[in-house]
């Protein structure tokens, strides 16, 4: 792994962003996915809404492969250090919910496009549990950066929209 930068490149931070982006995009259409899945399931020929159905599956792909990018990134280049003036727990509970991140967003796009070409019901429940379990984690990640912004000795949310100082990429 790569040396711990005092801030995300340039890259790292547009990727970040991207991701809530497409997340954003993908919650807005989630029950016209869904009502186009249940006619899946259902037996019909071709389900309405196909539109939906093929941003969703794009923006999806995407999400996949941003977070494997992010995934490269944090593992070559790595990330700044958690701030050493919080207790070890909450150093702990954050490396784990960025962590889960990772694991949830590349997760999601794959279960999701198995229960389209496998039709699966049981695969399609697990796209909607994980759905669940990413809007804890952005949650706890909302509440962590709302926590770092209002302490005024800690710059911690600066490190995801500071740019890289000339002559760093």
């Amino acid at each position: 792994m790569a040396g711990h930068p005092d801030h995300y490149s340039r890259e790292q931070m547009v990727a970040h962003w991207m991701i809530v982006l497409f997340v954003l995009m993908q919650y807005m259409m989630g029950d016209d996915v869904a009502r186009w899945f249940g006619g899946l399931l259902e037996g019909e020929a071709t389900p309405s809404g196909l539109g939906p159905i093929y941003v969703h599956g794009f923006m999806g792909a995407l999400i996949f492969i941003v977070m494997a990018f992010r995934l490269y990134e944090r593992l070559t280049r790595g990330v700044p250090p958690a701030p050493t003036t919080e207790p070890r727990p909450i150093q702990f509970a954050s490396r784990a919910v960025h962590w889960a991140f990772y694991v949830v967003l590349l997760a999601l796009p794959v279960f999701g496009a198995l229960a389209v070409f496998l039709q699966s019901g049981f695969v399609g429940w697990l796209h909607m549990l994980t759905t669940k379990l990413l809007l804890l984690l952005i949650v706890a990640h909302i509440g962590g950066a709302v926590w770092h912004l209002f302490r005024k000795s800690d710059k911690t949310t600066a490190r995801m929209w500071r740019q890289d100082p000339p002559g760093r990429i």
